[in-house]
């Protein structure tokens, strides 16, 4: 087969053995010496080419681990990672209460119904799991009448029914609520809340946890209970607005 079938082939070969001799090859100079020698009294001169041979420096034939070690000891090191110190529990729940959120809708006036559920205590003591709706009749602020339901035993059993009459304070992601309450307890709770009607007070916190979504606690004083029965009541809750 004949490269001159093939310019393309051909040329890419003479291109690579160009390449290689321009970058992989030994220089051949001559140096002129003359040399003068005299008999007889006759004098002549005598010119030689004298072959000196340079050898030309190839960079592509330097090893690479030549190479390696010249760009590792000129190289930037690389800046060794932040320390970041684990943030404990009791820290994380600091800067949750403490810290506001100045763009938070969550208790705005587009969101004037809130439902939930949480769990009431009494000293320790479980009274049962709570349900409850609240709604802000001036536009999600003011004024808040709440239903709040309370289970004992069985899932589904009411044994008291609390209807809450406040006013709700709204600072960015957090609202405080406080106000009075009226009770009607159908079975006897936890450590002698007594059956019958009976009224009382609370103050209500609540922290947005989403754009609709919170967390709460809620702290209330009843009337018209006695001994331990009679010791205020914590109820713990999360829920959502609407």
């Amino acid at each position: 087969m004949k490269l001159k079938k093939f310019p393309l082939v051909s040329a890419v070969l003479l291109s690579a053995a160009a390449f290689t001799v321009a970058h992989a090859q030994t220089v051949t100079n001559y140096s002129t010496v003359v040399t003068t020698s005299t008999l007889n009294g006759v004098t002549t001169s005598r010119t030689n080419e004298v072959p000196v041979s340079v050898t030309t420096t190839n960079p592509f034939n330097t090893p690479i681990g030549t190479v390696m070690a010249q760009q590792a000891s000129t190289a930037t090191p690389a800046p060794a990672p932040a320390s970041v110190t684990p943030q404990s529990f009791f820290a994380t729940v600091e800067s949750y209460v403490t810290s506001f959120d100045t763009n938070s809708q969550t208790f705005g006036t587009n969101s004037p119904w809130e439902i939930g559920a949480g769990a009431s205590y009494q000293q320790g003591l479980n009274l049962g799991g709570t349900a409850f709706i609240e709604w802000k009749p001036f536009g999600g602020k003011g004024f808040v009448v709440g239903d709040v339901s309370t289970f004992a035993g069985v899932v589904g059993t009411v044994a008291q029914q609390e209807v809450d009459l406040g006013y709700a304070f709204r600072h960015y992601d957090l609202e405080l609520t406080f106000g009075a309450l009226g009770i009607d307890t159908f079975h006897p709770l936890g450590n002698g809340v007594p059956a019958g009607l009976k009224g009382g007070v609370f103050l209500e916190a609540k922290k947005a946890l989403t754009q609709n979504t919170f967390l709460g606690v809620k702290v209330q004083d009843q009337w018209g209970a006695k001994g331990t029965g009679a010791q205020p009541v914590a109820t713990l809750f999360t829920g959502f607005t609407f």
